[in-house]
């Protein structure tokens, strides 16, 4: 019971938080696959309209901006990356770095994610950090390929909106 009324919270706040507009049915009346148009209409941000989107990225949006973490699964070239570039540009208008991402593998280090201090004493912020601390979408690519230590790293920036890096510890950005 108690899972179910979380759902039903969480769609709830979906529905009140954003508001697609598509063309999604009429050009994937059965929701297969492909690209369409798609207008977007989210909360006070001005209309956009999306060419070539992923046939998924109107539900992708919604769960975005209701602060939904999203975990993306498919094959090489289906969209992902770029589906998560959409979701940055629509809902960031006319703001530039507000999208990045990382490849994750075995050699991914801490000081990819978290920064560094190079020999003088600087610090040297990571992509991770500068969205984290600004807003943004950040994906993570390739979880698979991360060792333990580094999905640990992930979860405590997304679980926790607590990032620490060698220059402190940051809160996540509420648009984060």
């Amino acid at each position: 019971d108690m899972f179910y009324e979380m759902l039903k919270q969480m769609r709830a706040d979906i529905d009140s938080n954003t508001e697609a507009i598509t063309e999604h049915k009429t050009n994937h009346p059965s929701g297969g696959g492909g690209a369409s148009e798609v207008k977007i209409k989210v909360a006070d941000l001005p209309e956009e309209k999306l060419k070539s989107t992923h046939k998924e990225f109107p539900f992708l949006l919604q769960l975005v901006a209701a602060k939904v973490n999203v975990y993306l699964v498919g094959p090489a070239g289906s969209g992902k990356t770029q589906a998560a570039a959409d979701v940055a540009r629509t809902l960031f208008p006319n703001e530039k770095g507000k999208f990045d991402t990382i490849s994750l593998c075995r050699q991914t280090s801490k000081g990819d994610l978290l920064g560094y201090k190079d020999a003088h004493g600087n610090y040297h912020e990571s992509n991770l950090v500068r969205i984290f601390r600004n807003g943004g979408v950040f994906l993570f690519d390739e979880v698979d390929q991360a060792t333990d230590s580094i999905m640990k790293l992930c979860n405590m920036a997304i679980g926790n909106k607590a990032i620490s890096t060698p220059a402190g510890t940051f809160k996540a950005h509420p648009q984060f």
